[in-house]
């Protein structure tokens, strides 16, 4: 495993707020049935442990916060709130976790709805703001981390335990799509401000 703060510097760097679309589960659901079942694995050397207060499924990553003008944001929110008329909120899955390069990541399930979610605020966003910023990310696969790494680790031991544990799952209804202005401190910690939010029916 390697540092995942360490890929963001070059674009993202620490305490500079982005503006991010999430889909943010409730933090008690995500507490009960992720967090608390793998905090002895999150709780390891190397991984910064995200508190359920934080935990999200990015949707889209849309440019830094001062490079997009008040009014681009309003167009933004009302083209995507357009865009999301009449769609359904769908039931979301997340996990069982797995280990990737950069972290611990539940996956989300079933993938289409949240696929469907970035099609629509990247087409605004890049509509809105005349394709100043590239797609972040540029392939879309939605998951919510529960750990990040920190510093380049064995995945072994974190397989291991994986492997001897039982797996667990969280659902969740996907109400609504949150605009936030994100930023990192480099040590394993991202919070937001909120800016947005566009209701799901």
């Amino acid at each position: 495993m390697e540092d995942f703060f360490a890929t963001l510097t070059s674009w993202w760097p620490p305490g500079r707020p982005d503006l991010h679309w999430h889909l943010l589960p409730a933090p008690a659901p995500v507490a009960a049935g992720l967090t608390a079942h793998y905090r002895e694995l999150t709780h390891r050397p190397g991984l910064a442990p995200v508190d359920p207060r934080w935990c999200h499924v990015t949707v889209q990553d849309i440019a830094p916060a001062d490079e997009v003008s008040p009014d681009e944001v309003d167009r933004i929110v009302a083209q995507v709130r357009r865009a999301v008329a009449g769609l359904a909120a769908p039931e979301l899955t997340l996990g069982p976790p797995e280990i990737g390069r950069l972290g611990l990541g539940c996956p989300v399930s079933p993938a289409g709805p949240a696929r469907r979610l970035w099609e629509i605020t990247v087409a605004a966003s890049q509509q809105v703001t005349g394709e100043r910023f590239p797609v972040r990310p540029a392939a879309y696969r939605p998951h919510l981390s529960l750990a990040y790494g920190v510093a380049r680790t064995s995945d072994e031991p974190l397989r291991d335990w994986l492997a001897t544990h039982p797996a667990r799952t969280a659902a969740f209804t996907a109400g609504k799509l949150s605009l936030v202005a994100q930023s990192h401190d480099a040590s394993g910690a991202i919070t937001w401000r909120p800016v947005a939010d566009v209701t799901l029916l």
